[in-house]
């Protein structure tokens, strides 16, 4: 992959994040930035600017699935909810959860 194609690709996946809605979906392109991450972590030199911008993109990605999550999951004890999906049905640990709502809690602008 070159780097031109990289940030594109890396620019593609942040369009999809802001355009998703079921927590599935920005979980799973949060996955593949991570992978992309990995990736570019291999080869530092070459791949700085794409580092730090699939970095930002997962933070975005993870501030999105807080913002679903806060709207989705009701507080409370899970054993007791009569939610029928839990977070970790779709592969986000309970730590996560409460770490990107914390995220998604932060003002827009700050975040930014």
């Amino acid at each position: 992959m070159t780097q031109t194609t990289a940030l594109a690709e890396i620019g593609n996946i942040e369009s999809a994040i802001l355009a998703a809605s079921p927590v599935q979906e920005p979980k799973a392109l949060r996955d593949q930035l991570d992978l992309a991450q990995s990736a570019f972590r291999t080869d530092r030199d070459s791949y700085a600017a794409q580092l730090v911008q699939a970095s930002v993109a997962k933070l975005r990605a993870e501030r999105r699935i807080g913002e679903l999550l806060a709207a989705s999951v009701t507080p409370g004890r899970p054993k007791e909810s009569s939610c029928s999906t839990r977070v970790s049905d779709v592969g986000i640990s309970y730590d996560q959860s409460s770490k990107w709502q914390r995220l998604a809690r932060v003002p827009a602008d700050d975040f930014d």
